[in-house]
């Protein structure tokens, strides 16, 4: 993967923080530039699949969502294996594609700082996920 790119992003939970749960969560995406705008491509052209009514620049795809039964701002999936099947076919995009894909969750129990519990969850993912990134980068020979 010459040039690697990585896209990361957040849960939105920072973990140990009242009403928010008690893990945080990292993921990320990385290839070369070609394969993530493929991947953005073939993702794109799932959510239109899902939702043709719907902008696909508008929403985004979460798993809870999905669990939930829904799928998009117009797509309700009411049986189990249907929402099963519509996480089935984001993964199949994914493997797809010439990318690499992991995360890092922290508990917020495992984090043995008191103060500032939600930042240094926040720290610990980064450190863990960048490590875990430059293990990437050496495999990849970037």
């Amino acid at each position: 993967m010459p040039g690697l790119v990585a896209y990361v992003d957040e849960s939105g939970n920072r973990g140990g923080v009242a009403g928010e749960g008690d893990h945080f969560v990292l993921g990320c995406v990385a290839g070369d530039g070609g394969a993530l705008a493929d991947l953005a491509g073939g993702l794109q052209r799932l959510k239109l699949d899902l939702a043709p009514r719907a902008d696909p620049a508008g929403w985004e795809l979460h798993a809870r969502d999905i669990m939930r039964g829904r799928a998009g701002p117009s797509l309700r999936i009411r049986a189990v294996d249907d929402r099963i099947g519509v996480l089935r076919r984001v993964v199949g995009v994914v493997c797809e594609h010439d990318v690499t894909l992991f995360g890092v969750v922290v508990r917020s129990s495992e984090v043995r700082w008191k103060q500032a519990r939600a930042s240094k969850n926040t720290e610990y993912a980064t450190s863990l996920l960048v490590e875990r990134l430059g293990g990437v980068c050496a495999g990849a020979g970037a």
